[in-house]
């Protein structure tokens, strides 16, 4: 009977072992897993970001013309300072990454 108990008393030891390292585990992979996500998030953000400033101000005729794939020499609202400010805002998020 006390083998017996203390079988039960091993075993019952060993299954709470286990499962403590298993949720260690668990709770790690989760949070390994969510911090990947958050820099993704970040990462998301900051591109929107630049975007926004890529296609705003003086820049903004240089991104079309730059996505209709027309010649700069030959895009419309397209002069030296929306070039300048298009290079500068491109140089920030070279800077960025």
């Amino acid at each position: 009977m006390v083998a017996w108990a203390e079988r039960r008393n091993a075993i019952v030891n060993y299954t709470q072992t286990f499962a403590i390292v298993g949720t260690l585990l668990i709770t790690l992979g989760v949070a390994l897993s969510t911090q990947r996500e958050q820099r993704n998030r970040e990462s998301a953000d900051l591109m929107l970001k630049f975007d926004q400033l890529l296609y705003s101000g003086r820049s903004a005729p240089v991104m079309r013309a730059l996505e209709m794939d027309v010649g700069l020499d030959k895009a419309k609202d397209v002069d030296d300072e929306a070039i300048d400010e298009f290079l500068g805002n491109y140089e920030l998020l070279d800077a960025a990454y």
